[in-house]
């Protein structure tokens, strides 16, 4: 799903259709830079009911170079996190297989 299917799906809820979708798209935008900015700066990011956003440092470590075989050290880095919150957990176990109609706890 793309962006401006978020917008669009939000356009045509009840709840949002007066407002245009140009707004609605800046008020999208202007969310996603606040979570931006608050990783950026060391803080978590929790979404009641969605999930929780923080920004974890990855500490140099020796790795195999794929091509000659030979030990590296990586980078150092930090990198964005994502917990689920329960209940998105619990849809994702419950949802169907589109390729046999079961859902996962079946299989």
């Amino acid at each position: 799903m793309l962006k401006k299917d978020i917008v669009s799906k939000l356009s045509e809820d009840s709840c949002c259709y007066k407002i245009p979708q140009t707004q609605i798209s800046e008020i999208l935008t202007k969310t996603i830079e606040i979570i931006t900015e608050a990783l950026f700066s060391g803080e978590d990011v929790l979404l009641r009911g969605f999930g929780h956003f923080h920004a974890k440092y990855r500490a140099p470590r020796e790795i195999n170079h794929p091509a000659t075989k030979q030990k590296i050290m990586s980078l150092p880095k930090h990198v964005i996190s994502f917990v689920p919150a329960r209940n998105v957990k619990q849809k994702l176990k419950e949802m169907t297989d589109p390729g046999t109609n079961t859902t996962k706890s079946e299989v």
